[in-house]
């Protein structure tokens, strides 16, 4: 044989062989090949050039990883920005800057600009600034008085705030140290009020205050007001215990995917920042961990722990809720995605940290309200049979009860965001044997600056707890507001501790630091 043919056949064979290997490599039917592509979680951001402006100054806002934005938008203070609270927005071009006009507001106060996604209501990230306009009026209060009154365990709080004005304003309480706010401190409570000369501002049950505070600001943003201070003694004090542990509550994280869900997801990192940061023992979340309990959102969830480092090794529970199961047919599809994706034989189950006993409860069917069956209820009251009468223990359920918190109010406010209707009676008369029992819930994302974030049981009943929510906010006049809450609980030898917290602003929610006092 020549050696040219040979040659000729040895190129046909390589060729051959190349052939053969790309379509090998095509055909690959490695797992991987069927799981979501996890891209790297980058936050949009901006930076404002300064806090305070005047009324018709241009807010200069510097742009950082914006290249899925649309739009900077500016509204009122924490108002989400659509159709209703939109005061103005610059659309982002090429530059990494955007200027936004204040000249056609109709007066100076508290704002929030928000760096929008595609969609103007898929907001990302939030600064608040302050704008000064030509009113010199002193709208400042008068006169207030504090009054707190104990009666056992129970403490109540209220300020009587005393004005010449019936405007329209608004006013801040904050926490103070020798009048000088506590920066680590959100207001204790923010409001609106017109025509009226005497406001009565009550605060939660067994609200303690800051062991710094040893003084209240009364504040009006709006002309040149001046604050009003008064004194606080130590009748909202908390006593001193023996610390125990911490852990951490949160719900409603809703996360979608990388693009269709950027500030849910954003706000879970934020999240997971500061509890991987603390000595927080767990972490509970509180249901709709996902937005339609699909198995790819799930890989999700796990791509965004996986971004933050958890030097700690805090693990994760979480309870079903109505988002996980909502968007199918029937249960048995989106509850076995949940039970798989944490490790779970059933969807309701009990765990220990630290030596206390955890119990995750959840609906059984595909009703928004939820419908628990006999067997899990007849489960529950087997579990808490090894609970002794004043032992702690600690209880998740998406959906709350009624008349217990925040969003679940019916007979006081109307509010409808609570759950299994049909079994609320037989859950809150199990639960009435257990006076350390604490019950968190989520699911009508109410803010915790609201009349009831905890309520006591003193002794008579759990007590329950709302978590906030770490996606969006509702406020009490049904807006939808920025931000990201949720809870620490401290477990002290004679009280639980909870407080709120705004992940957002890297600060604690005065209105929601409540004492839980055990039952002995």
């Amino acid at each position: 044989m020549k050696v040219g043919d040979i040659l000729k056949k040895i190129n046909i064979l390589v060729a051959f062989l190349l052939v053969l290997f790309t379509l090998v490599a095509c055909n690959n039917t490695d797992d991987t090949n069927d799981k979501p592509i996890v891209e790297e979680i980058t936050i949009p951001y901006f930076t404002v050039d300064k806090t305070i402006y005047q009324l018709g100054d241009k807010v200069v806002c510097n742009l950082f990883n914006y290249e899925d934005c649309d739009r900077v938008t500016l509204t009122e203070f924490g108002r989400e920005p659509n159709n209703k609270y939109t005061l103005n927005y610059r659309e982002i071009g090429e530059e990494n800057v955007v200027e936004i006009p204040t000249k056609k507001l109709t007066k100076g106060g508290d704002y929030t600009l928000w760096l929008c996604g595609s969609d103007a209501n898929d907001y990302i990230y939030t600064v608040d600034i302050h704008i000064d306009d030509s009113d010199t009026n002193d709208y400042g209060v008068k006169d207030v008085k504090i009054d707190v009154s104990k009666e056992g365990n129970i403490t109540n709080s209220k300020l009587t705030i005393k004005t010449d004005y019936t405007n329209l304003l608004t006013y801040r309480i904050y926490w103070c140290k020798d009048n000088v706010r506590l920066d680590d401190y959100m207001p204790i409570r923010s409001f609106i009020s017109s025509n009226l000369n005497e406001i009565i501002v009550e605060f939660p049950t067994n609200m303690y205050k800051p062991k710094e505070a040893n003084s209240l600001e009364v504040f009006v943003s709006e002309g040149v007001s001046t604050s009003y201070f008064i004194n606080v003694g130590n009748e909202l004090n908390l006593n001193n215990s023996e610390y125990v542990f911490t852990f951490n509550a949160i719900s409603d994280l809703h996360v979608q995917s990388l693009r269709d869900s950027m500030l849910f997801n954003a706000h879970l990192k934020t999240t997971l920042q500061d509890i991987y940061d603390s000595n927080s023992k767990a972490i509970l979340g509180v249901g709709d961990i996902t937005n339609f309990g699909k198995a790819s959102e799930y890989e999700f969830v796990e791509s965004i722990f996986d971004s933050v480092i958890n030097k700690n090794n805090i693990p994760f529970y979480a309870s079903i809720g109505n988002h996980e199961y909502m968007y199918f047919d029937t249960f048995s599809e989106p509850v076995g995605y949940f039970k798989n994706h944490f490790n779970l034989d059933s969807h309701y189950y009990s765990f220990t940290v630290n030596n206390y006993k955890f119990i995750a409860l959840g609906t059984d069917n595909t009703s928004l309200y939820g419908i628990m069956n006999n067997e899990q209820l007849v489960w529950l009251e087997n579990e808490l049979k090894n609970v002794q009468e004043n032992e702690v223990v600690f209880i998740m359920i998406h959906q709350g009860l009624m008349d217990t918190v925040d969003g679940t109010l019916k007979t006081k406010y109307n509010q409808d965001d609570y759950g299994f209707i049909s079994n609320n009676d037989r859950l809150r008369n199990i639960l009435k044997n257990y006076p350390n029992a604490v019950v968190f819930s989520g699911h009508s994302h109410q803010t915790l600056d609201g009349y009831v974030p905890v309520l006591y049981g003193n002794g008579k009943d759990a007590s329950f707890a709302n978590c906030g929510s770490n996606s969006y906010l509702n406020s009490y006049d049904d807006s939808e507001i920025g931000g990201t809450e949720g809870l620490f609980i401290e477990v002290y030898k004679d009280y639980i501790l909870i407080r709120g917290k705004e992940f957002s602003y890297g600060k604690w929610i005065a209105n929601c630091q409540i004492v839980l006092p055990l039952n002995k």
